[in-house]
């Protein structure tokens, strides 16, 4: 089957000479795309240590009770599932480049919201502003990697986002 539209063959990273894509800047491409997902399996594992050393977290630092913690735990999924929409939203208005950028800040605010919490609603609002950068990773980074570059490692490339978020997820199974 040959594509009725000729620009559809063609990969999207062409260099302005008109010759093929260096092979290490599409797998560098691939490679950067896949540091989202690396960062969801981050978010997603941090609950499992986080969760039994908050319950015990001495007065000035916020301390979750059975209701909290189950709450810290699940609202990364309510946070990713907005991303989701929103990911698919921005990826039509800004592109894939731009919104993989653009996921990063949700992604660092969330984290330093964490840091910083001193009361439970500053943890859970942290873990939702993570979740709403995982959803949107979630939905940008196999897009990003199975359209930029040329055809034939393009199924293979597009793999990598599932396999990157395992090692973010990685420390906290070995316990």
């Amino acid at each position: 089957m040959t594509p009725e539209n000729s620009e559809e063959s063609h990969p999207l990273l062409r260099p302005p000479g008109g010759s093929s894509p260096c092979g290490r800047r599409v797998f560098l491409a691939a490679f950067a795309a896949a540091l989202g997902p690396l960062s969801f399996g981050f978010a997603l594992g941090y609950s499992s240590p986080a969760i039994p050393s908050l319950r015990r977290a001495a007065p000035p630092a916020p301390r979750l009770d059975d209701s909290t913690a189950s709450w810290f735990g699940a609202i990364v999924t309510l946070g990713a599932a907005a991303g989701g929409v929103l990911g698919g939203w921005l990826v039509d208005c800004a592109g894939r480049k731009l919104s993989l950028l653009l996921c990063t800040v949700p992604f660092v605010a969330g984290f330093a919201v964490i840091t910083a919490a001193q009361d439970v609603w500053m943890l859970l609002g942290g873990r939702l502003l993570t979740g709403l950068a995982c959803g949107v990773a979630s939905l940008v980074a196999p897009v990003s990697v199975s359209l930029d570059g040329v055809p034939k490692p393009r199924c293979l490339r597009a793999l990598s986002p599932q396999p990157s978020s395992r090692p973010g997820k990685e420390p906290v199974l070995k316990r």
